[in-house]
């Protein structure tokens, strides 16, 4: 509905203001330090009985996904935010702990072999080093230093 330009109904105006709003808050959240970091879906293809795999693919993700995963962090947020204005002494923080050591090192050498410098000051510089990690010639090796970032993650 969104994709076609013929579609002018209220719904699909709406839906189109909704993925507008959407796109300003991936935005600001990336500008503040949003790690994006990769982990491949895929999805299968069955057989008519629906027991052996006739087929598998990587599941491309759309923008209506990430309008939806938008909104659900606002609503987390906005839960959040409720709880501790109400219940503080109820809430609690969920804080990822730090990468493992030996394995962001690892990452870190493994990058630098191939020309490029990874800041750990935060996750905003994190995030700025992996958008910069890119060779033109092949188009997967920024989807893959993520996998492997994620990797390192606890």
């Amino acid at each position: 509905m969104i994709n076609n330009p013929e579609d002018r109904s209220d719904l699909t105006e709406s839906l189109r203001g909704l993925l507008k709003i959407a796109t300003v808050l991936r935005n600001r959240r990336n500008d503040q330090g949003a790690l994006t970091l990769a982990s491949p879906e895929i999805k299968f293809k069955l057989d008519v009985d629906r027991e052996n795999p006739t087929d598998a693919s990587e599941y491309k993700h759309v923008d209506t996904h990430y309008m939806i995963e938008e909104f659900m962090l606002l609503a987390n947020i906005a839960v959040a935010e409720k709880i501790v204005s109400h219940y503080p002494s109820f809430s609690i923080l969920r804080q990822h702990p730090k990468p493992k050591e030996k394995e962001v090192s690892e990452f870190v050498d493994l990058l630098a072999e191939h020309g490029f410098g990874i800041s750990l000051e935060s996750s905003k510089t994190f995030a700025e080093s992996l958008d910069k990690a890119v060779k033109p010639k092949e188009p997967f090796f920024n989807k893959l230093i993520r996998i492997m970032a994620t990797r390192s993650m606890n």
